[in-house]
C-alpha cells in the first residue's frame, strides 16, 4: 500500500511505453493538427451549402411532382436541383455533424493526437471514458443522420418507381438499425468501468478493444452503404430519356458522394491494418488518422449548385 502512495501519478504514464521510448508530458508529440485541419476545411463548406440549400428553398416556390420529371423533360436536373434543396432532413444531418465536430475537437490532446504513454496518470478521470462514449454515440448518430438526408430526398424523386422505393424503405430500416445496435453495444461494454480506474481500465478493461471492433465493423458497414447509396440515384439517371450531356451532368452532381466513400474505405482500411498489426493499445495515437479520414464522412456536402453545370443543361 505504501508503494502505491509513493507512486507519483504525474510522472505515471497511462499506459507502458515502447522499450527505449521516454515519455514527454510536458510536449508531446501530436497529430490533432490532421482532424483539425480538415474539420476547418470542411465544416465552413458544409455551412455554405446548407445556406444554399435554404436560400434555393425560399426562392423556389413550386413542389416538384413525377410529372415535371417525365424522362423526356429537358428540365428534369433543375427540378432535381429545386428538390434537393428543400430537405428539411439536411438540415438536422447537419446540426447532428456540428455536435459532433464539436465534441471531437474538445476532446484534442485528451482522447486524440498524443500516444498514450505520454499521458499521465493524474489526467485520467472518468470523463476520460464517458467523452469516449460520447463521440461513439454522436458518431453514429451524425453518419446515420447523413446518410438519411440522401435517401430522403431520394425517396422524394424516385417515390413512383417501386423497385427503388422499395431499396430506399430497406436501406433506412436497415441503417437505423445497425447505427442503433452499435450505440447500444457501446454503452454495454463501456458504461461499466466508466466508475473504474480509468488507467486499470485503459490496460486490462474490455472497453477499448471492444469499441475499437465495433468501430472497426461500423466503417466496414459504412463503406459498403455509402457505395449502395451512391448507386440508388446514378443507376436510375441512367435510365432516363435525357440526351448524353445532360445525363452526365446530372451524375455529376451526385459524384461528390465519393468523398464519402472514400473517407469510409480509407478509415476501415486503416484503422484493420492498425489493429492487425498493433492490436488495441495506444489507442489516442492510432485513432487519430481514423477520425481524420471520417471528419469529411461525417459532414453532410451536399451537392454543389453550380451555374455553369445549370446553364448547360438548360441548353
Amino acid at each position: 500500500m505504501s508503494l502505491v502512495e509513493n507512486v507519483d501519478l504525474s510522472t505515471t504514464p497511462a499506459t507502458p511505453p515502447p522499450p527505449g521510448v521516454v515519455p514527454d508530458f510536458d510536449n508531446p508529440e501530436s497529430l490533432s493538427y490532421l482532424p483539425r485541419s480538415l474539420m476547418y476545411a470542411f465544416v465552413p463548406l458544409m455551412v455554405l451549402f446548407l445556406g444554399l440549400r435554404l436560400w434555393c428553398r425560399w426562392k423556389t416556390k413550386q413542389k416538384l411532382g413525377w410529372d415535371d420529371c417525365k424522362p423526356a423533360s429537358t428540365h428534369f436536373a433543375l427540378e432535381w436541383l429545386d428538390s434537393f434543396a428543400r430537405q428539411d432532413s439536411g438540415i438536422t444531418s447537419v446540426a447532428s455533424t456540428i455536435a459532433y465536430c464539436g465534441v471531437v475537437y474538445a476532446s484534442f490532446d485528451m482522447l486524440y493526437g498524443v500516444h498514450l504513454y505520454e499521458i499521465p496518470v493524474s489526467d485520467l478521470d472518468p470523463f476520460w471514458f464517458e467523452m469516449l462514449i460520447v463521440i461513439c454515440i454522436l458518431s453514429g448518430i451524425s453518419l446515420l443522420l447523413v446518410k438519411l438526408a440522401l435517401l430522403v430526398l431520394y425517396l422524394r424523386v424516385f417515390r413512383p418507381i417501386y423497385s427503388v422505393r422499395l431499396t430506399i424503405y430497406s436501406c433506412i430500416g436497415i441503417l437505423s438499425a445497425f447505427y442503433f445496435a452499435t450505440c447500444v453495444a457501446y454503452l454495454v461494454q463501456c458504461v461499466p468501468e466508466t466508475s473504474q480506474n480509468v488507467a486499470v481500465a485503459l490496460n486490462t478493461g474490455t472497453c477499448i478493444p471492444s469499441a475499437v471492433d465495433i468501430t472497426v465493423v461500423r466503417n466496414f458497414f459504412g463503406a459498403v452503404s455509402d457505395f449502395v447509396i451512391l448507386i440508388i440515384p446514378i443507376n436510375q439517371v441512367f435510365k432516363l430519356g435525357l440526351v448524353r450531356k445532360k445525363k452526365f451532368a446530372v451524375v455529376g452532381t451526385f459524384m461528390t458522394g465519393l468523398i464519402a466513400c472514400g473517407c469510409s474505405l480509407a478509415t476501415c482500411l486503416v484503422r484493420i491494418g492498425h489493429t492487425s498489426r498493433d492490436g488495441y493499445g495506444d489507442y489516442t495515437w492510432a485513432n487519430t488518422v481514423p477520425v481524420t479520414f471520417t471528419s469529411p464522412g461525417h459532414i453532410d456536402l451536399p451537392q454543389p449548385i453550380d451555374a455553369r453545370r445549370i446553364q448547360a443543361l438548360q441548353n
